[in-house]
């Protein structure tokens, strides 16, 4: 594909998404250094935001400006099984394809 061509994004109509546990819906992050924690602190009290949200909005923030490479490897994923990116998706989500 030509490089000043973007890839094709999921048709979004067509997938299924699992229904994540509440678990899953709060994933556990590494341990902070005590100084990120309390610049962590700092920023929140800064902008009135918990440090749930903040922490919320920093990995929404990560996977929408990582997408682009992820979706790269995602169209990889579907050439090579011969299916769909949408079917691709659906079943990585799943767990039901290695990528």
């Amino acid at each position: 594909m030509p490089e000043d061509q973007p890839l094709k994004d999921c048709d979004w109509s067509k997938i299924e998404l699992p229904k994540p546990t509440d678990a899953q819906l709060r994933p556990n992050a590494g341990k902070l250094s005590d100084l990120d924690w309390a610049k962590l602190q700092v920023k929140g009290a800064l902008i009135n935001k918990s440090i749930g949200a903040i922490l919320q909005t920093a990995v929404i923030t990560y996977v929408q400006r990582t997408w682009p490479a992820d979706l790269e490897r995602l169209h990889i994923v579907a050439n090579r099984e011969r299916i769909s990116i949408e079917e691709a998706f659906e079943r990585i989500a799943r767990g039901q394809l290695e990528p």
